[in-house]
């Protein structure tokens, strides 16, 4: 379960002296518990060691030097004692690795902001410099992530009892905000969203499992269930990516949650005929799957508008013939038809539920389906 951290590729963030005294105490006092609780390590230690690993992370300052040197030494140290990691600290860490690549990104130069022209060389070079060093804080913190999460494979189950959906999320979230960054400044980075579907799928797993009778494994897999916020960013990352056949991988992630547009789109990029499923897009339903089932997670306008945004960009942008420009179009416009369905069956049951304004195709999404079939010819 150890890892070896490179940290020597981290950028110099300079911290306050505050934050170095603090952290050497915390390594103090965190040094002190595994050197004298190895045998006899009682609840109020794991309290301690919890609360002094968030109080690390908080004071961190984007520094993850020492706060990853006290994961290793954790990691280590969990062969031997019994130490439990809690739901708060996992969130305490992982902000600080999220927190670290926003203050990162926060530095790349506006869009709207183009260089002079005699800058634009060195400028390139600063924001590919910002990049890579967001990539990888998130990198890292995604394989600290699945170090926690191979507790499912039976090792280290007290690790794994406190790992949870949000967790999954914050890292799923990070990659989202690490790809439009590279969007932004018209980099293109490949990978990124194989790198989400990765722990989507481990979550969909997990919730399907059935524990086999025993109520804490159902209570582990009910924790790590994906939401319709993962299957949102996830597909977000599919609709704005270049990856290959982006529509498709969308596609399969949809049908997981209930069905898709009109078209159900081959790996070749065509598709097993119209009018399939128009009558469940027009009312803005469709047949749950297995995972939407047991899960209880519908596509909500949100997803249906990432859906719309994926088939346009194959449209407008990756497709090579008028079948399959045409083929895209259908789909976004099937996806355009289950929104309104959405908003007019919302409309019709009364459910003042307040999602009528939201559930309302706004003008970019005509215009994009419009300019999808202006595209088809």
């Amino acid at each position: 379960m150890g890892r070896a951290w490179d940290v020597s590729s981290y950028p110099d963030t300079p911290s306050s002296p505050y934050t170095y005294t603090y952290t050497y105490t915390c390594n103090r006092l965190f040094s002190s518990i595994i050197t004298n609780g190895s045998d006899n390590h009682t609840h109020n230690d794991n309290k301690q060691w919890n609360q002094i690993l968030q109080s690390q992370a908080k004071a961190t300052n984007g520094e993850l030097t020492k706060l990853q040197e006290s994961i290793d030494s954790m990691i280590h140290a969990n062969i031997n004692i019994n130490i439990t990691i809690n739901s708060d600290t996992l969130t305490a860490v992982f902000n600080a690795y999220t927190s670290a690549q926003q203050q990162l990104l926060h530095q790349l130069p506006l869009p709207l902001d183009p260089p002079a022209e005699s800058s634009s060389s060195s400028s390139h070079s600063e924001t590919m410099q910002i990049l890579n060093d967001a990539w990888k804080i998130t990198n890292d913190a995604d394989e600290l992530l699945q170090t926690v999460s191979s507790a499912a494979s039976g090792q280290h189950t007290n690790t794994n009892h406190h790992l949870k959906t949000k967790h999954y999320n914050q890292i799923i979230r990070a990659w989202n905000d690490l790809a439009q960054a590279y969007s932004s400044s018209s980099v293109h980075k490949k990978g990124i969203p194989q790198r989400a579907t990765h722990h989507l799928e481990i979550m969909e797993r997990r919730a399907l499992l059935n524990g086999n009778g025993n109520e804490d494994a159902n209570a582990n897999a009910n924790a790590v269930a994906p939401t319709i916020e993962t299957y949102n960013l996830v597909l977000d990352l599919w609709s704005r990516s270049q990856e290959h056949l982006l529509s498709s991988r969308a596609e399969s992630i949809m049908r997981r949650i209930g069905g898709s547009g009109f078209l159900d789109s081959s790996p070749s990029g065509g598709s097993s005929g119209r009018g399939a499923s128009a009558s469940a897009s027009a009312s803005g339903k469709s047949h749950a799957s297995v995972i939407s089932k047991t899960l209880g997670v519908e596509p909500n306008p949100e997803t249906l508008r990432i859906m719309i945004r994926a088939w346009c960009r194959v449209a407008n942008d990756g497709a090579t013939s008028k079948r399959t420009i045409g083929n895209a179009a259908f789909n976004a416009t099937g996806y355009l038809l289950r929104m309104q369905g959405m908003m007019k069956e919302d409309m019709g049951q009364g459910s003042g539920s307040g999602l009528v304004f939201e559930q309302q195709p706004t003008l970019d999404d005509y215009t994009m389906v419009f300019r999808a079939w202006a595209q088809a010819g």
